[in-house]
């Protein structure tokens, strides 16, 4: 029987997609990520397999490794956001888990290696996401990429999840949606396209993706 298809995935700049998340239970998610002082950015996001029960959605936290902060509060995931791009070098604030969440997330990130960092994911009511989200500062949300160009970070890697989203709108039949599935080797497929365009022609094609 295969394996069921994972409900999150992520993308570092420069790496491959990350859909290798482990469930910790039925609320709780965490992926392991390696070399985190390389990390300025990251994509969190559905994977379109599996959507958020109505009247859900998530939370997403980072866990530097040795950090005596604790998790950190980075923002949100939803149905009807269901990626968001989160900037982690100086600008992620103290998480709002509940002792629930706080002590399992936990609890799956002391059994990671010290020298990589763990991004958890909390599924909750939406209004206590809300709630936890609202407390942050404006700057600690996801980032406005609107009027900015492509020698920004932040609007590089949302050029590049545009490109992926669009990529693999061609494979769903009808209207994408939370529920559609998205086979992993389609997404593999984009990434080996991707990397070969950029190698020989070079970013400046996501300009005009709009």
């Amino acid at each position: 029987m295969a394996a069921p298809a994972p409900m999150f995935g992520c993308i570092v700049a420069g790496r491959l997609v990350q859909t290798n998340c482990q469930q910790v239970d039925e609320t709780h998610f965490v992926f392991e990520l390696e070399r985190p002082e390389e990390i300025n950015h990251i994509v969190v996001f559905l994977t379109g397999a599996v959507a958020f029960p109505e009247g859900y959605a998530s939370t997403v936290h980072f866990l530097w490794p040795g950090s005596e902060k604790g998790w950190q509060l980075l923002g949100k995931l939803s149905n009807d956001k269901p990626s968001s791009i989160f900037r982690l070098r100086g600008s992620i604030t103290p998480s709002s888990l509940s002792t629930r969440s706080s002590s399992t997330l936990t609890s799956i990130a002391n059994a990671t290696p010290q020298s990589a960092a763990t991004l958890g994911i909390s599924i909750e009511p939406v209004q206590l996401v809300e709630q936890q989200v609202a407390l942050m500062a404006p700057q600690t949300s996801a980032v406005d990429v609107t009027k900015k160009g492509l020698d920004d970070p932040t609007v590089l890697a949302s050029k590049i999840l545009k490109n992926l989203f669009q990529y693999i709108s061609g494979f769903a039949q009808g209207n994408v949606g939370p529920q559609t599935a998205v086979p992993l080797g389609v997404i593999q497929q984009w990434y080996n396209k991707f990397t070969a365009k950029i190698q020989n022609a070079g970013i400046a094609f996501l300009e005009n993706e709009d």
